[in-house]
């Protein structure tokens, strides 16, 4: 069946074949168990026992696999990126159980009636001794039976402790953690950094070759590797650090503490002026960097000295927030740069046109592919642009020339203004409207929704105004969509567990009663989460 699906033996199919291995033996379980109560106390005989009682309990396994069934087929349906994930588990775990409800109406019986011996009998006519007689199961079911007795004596006490159980689960699901994905000690992480703007790829590589032998200093750390400029735009300021620590068995520290050493110590004994740093584990899945950071919080608008503004209030809030680190925002102002305004009346007398003197800037200054040089066998690219010493003042840009047509060439600066200042390294759009994101890490333990509503409270007290809008993007957006799915697949397990109770029992009351244990097991599964410091995610 996971061939035919086009299902691989992977990570989630074979946690799916795992925790099968203790779901699907219940139905035989069950097969198995009323056989040989067919057998010890009617006296029947292995052959007819498996019969009789494979008939007898046909309808309560049929019902417990079909709700089973009804439990992981939901899952299978998910969407989102969770959903490309479970769909694999979900179906397999539903493929296992089918089959061992086909098992135990077959194979069970049959072996039960070739290997299920019966026991000498009395005159009397009963069994020698009966399996209920044991040491273990007479105590058990003593204590049982009383517990059994006082609970239907006392109705309104087991009611109303019921209810105040499953009333628990609200205050519980408020206090448990909620990360879309767990924390987990896999011996390495990430120290990305971007230098200040205008910073060449020798300097951002001395600082980041700086933080890495601070680094490497710490004892759990086993070596790092340094790439500067390995983003896709080969961002000359921007750099990352790979570390990876010792093994786990090697250290007495996680790696998280690690981690906060590294951005609580070593980070700011560098102390380079408006350098942004993150330090985040690997990423599992997507991008590195800042699109591995559990909040990212986007702002849209067509201004961008306001998306500045308002991104750097919500950034300003976020490291208010306990919990939150490493908070930075996509916006990356104060790269210089020199803004040159053309005279158009000045550049029209002198016969300079200008597309010329465009051309004649990104040329000199830019630098552009002229032809391409072979040998052999290999074909190399020929760019050519000014000497540096001519394009690197303000001055040495003015005295570069653009043609005429009339006086054959013209310093620019006898056409153009010049005015140095700074501008955003890079503006991201999105539906072709600008925007900035906010990025944010979590301590180990923090929880990711409440961190996430404050973010939200944080941008609508800033009334941005018509134009303007906010969105979670990334894990955040991820975790609530999760949520939902998950939700989604959670009622539809409910109805279908009805449904398929329904049918089979004939009535419409009886489900009810077989449904109302699942609520009262949720506070007992919260507390779990909670005593081991674990989330939902």
């Amino acid at each position: 069946l996971i061939w035919q699906q086009g299902f691989t033996l992977n990570s989630m199919t074979m946690l799916a074949l795992t925790l099968a291995v203790g779901i699907v033996i219940d139905d035989a379980i069950v097969v198995l168990e009323n056989i040989y109560r067919f057998v010890e106390e009617k006296g029947m005989e292995p052959a007819q026992a498996a019969v009789e009682a494979t008939k007898e309990i046909g309808l309560a396994v049929l019902a417990t696999t079909l709700s089973l069934i009804a439990i992981f087929v939901p899952v299978g349906f998910m969407g989102g990126i969770v959903g490309r994930f479970m769909t694999s588990f979900g179906f397999t775990m539903s493929f296992a159980i089918l089959v061992s409800l086909l098992v135990s109406f077959t194979l069970t019986p049959m072996m039960a009636a070739r290997w299920i011996k019966m026991r000498p009998r009395t005159e009397g006519g009963g069994s020698h001794e009966s399996s209920k007689d044991s040491k273990f199961f007479r105590p058990l079911d003593a204590g049982y039976t009383r517990i059994l007795t006082w609970s239907l004596g006392h109705r309104w006490v087991i009611a109303g402790l019921a209810a105040l159980v499953l009333l628990s689960s609200v205050p519980l699901f408020m206090v448990a953690n909620k990360n879309f994905l767990p924390d987990d000690d896999q011996s390495e992480f990430e120290v990305g950094l971007r230098a200040p703007e205008g910073s060449s790829l020798e300097a951002t590589e001395i600082i980041a070759n700086r933080v890495a032998a601070r680094v490497r200093q710490i004892p759990e750390v086993e070596f790092t590797l340094v790439s500067i400029a390995d983003d896709p735009a080969r961002t000359q300021n921007q750099g990352s650090i790979y570390v990876r620590l010792k093994p786990v068995d090697e250290r007495n520290r996680d790696q998280f503490e690690v981690m906060n050493e590294v951005r609580d110590a070593v980070i700011p004994q560098i102390g380079v002026e408006n350098l942004r740093t993150g330090v985040r584990p690997v990423a599992t899945f997507g991008g590195g960097g800042n699109q591995n950071a559990e909040i990212q919080f986007t702002i849209n608008g067509p201004d961008l000295k306001k998306l500045e503004q308002f991104g750097g209030a919500v950034a300003a809030a976020a490291r208010k927030q306990g919990g939150m680190v490493d908070v930075d925002t996509s916006l990356n102002v104060g790269k210089p740069e020199l803004s040159v305004y053309i005279d158009r009346m000045k550049a029209a007398d002198l016969g300079v046109r200008m597309s010329d003197a465009a051309d004649a800037l990104r040329l000199l200054v830019g630098g552009d592919q002229v032809t391409t040089y072979n040998e052999a066998g290999e074909q190399y690219e020929v760019h050519i642009r000014a000497n540096e010493g001519d394009r690197a003042t303000p001055e040495a840009i003015g005295r570069l020339t653009g043609p005429s047509s009339t006086l054959g060439s013209v310093p620019l600066e006898n056409i153009a203004r010049m005015t140095s200042g700074t501008s955003p390294a890079e503006i991201h759009r999105l539906n072709r409207q600008r925007q900035v994101t906010i990025y944010a890490g979590l301590l180990p333990g923090v929880s990711q929704t409440p961190a996430m509503e404050s973010i939200a409270a944080a941008a609508d007290s800033l009334n941005m105004g018509p134009g303007y809008s906010s969105r979670f993007a990334g894990r955040s957006k991820e975790l609530g969509r999760a949520a939902q799915n998950f939700m989604i697949a959670f009622l539809l397990s409910l109805v279908f567990m009805y449904l398929i109770l329904a049918a089979q029992f004939e009535s419409w009351i009886h489900p009810v009663t077989i449904l109302l244990s699942l609520p009262l097991t949720l506070p007992f599964a919260l507390l779990s989460i909670i005593i081991t410091g674990q989330s939902l995610n």
